[in-house]
């Protein structure tokens, strides 16, 4: 699997940022509700918005290139080779990692539940890519690949 880290500063904090590069299938947390005739996601507790999960890849179509999301005025990109701002904060396959944590990418080969102490065997799912994140200083954004195994 080809994974894209980017290295940020997010909230001043310096973190990476890791996906599976499947832009097909990134609906944008919010996107995810806008296009429920897709049925993307799961909605369990009609009084409790947050709880959901997002489907697996196989249970569902591509994703439309333009969702109709932003953050901070960035749009989803197609396919690039650096996170920007809707690929940090809107894109549900994205995953923040801090320094000194375990570089992951989520598997969405499963579902994906968002609140995860409510459901059975519902831990987020996570793929190691077998490294922890240093930052590389002093620091600038900048992006590279990674080719793990699933």
């Amino acid at each position: 699997m080809k994974v894209l880290v980017t290295q940020i500063r997010f909230f001043g904090q310096i973190c990476a940022v890791t996906c599976d590069h499947r832009c097909d299938k990134a609906w944008g947390h919010n996107g995810r509700r806008y296009h429920e005739a897709d049925a993307a996601m799961l909605e369990f507790d009609e009084n409790d918005p947050d709880d959901i999960a997002y489907l697996p890849d196989d249970e569902v179509g591509r994703a439309p290139d333009n969702p109709g999301t932003y953050e901070g005025g960035d749009g989803k990109p197609l396919f690039p080779d650096i996170h920007n701002k809707w690929c940090v904060r809107e894109c549900e396959r994205s995953d923040t990692i801090g320094v000194g944590e375990e570089m992951t990418v989520l598997d969405f080969s499963v579902r994906q539940y968002n609140i995860c102490d409510i459901h059975d065997d519902a831990l987020p799912q996570r793929i190691s890519m077998g490294e922890i994140f240093k930052p590389e200083l002093p620091f600038e954004r900048k992006s590279w690949w990674e080719e793990i195994e699933k």
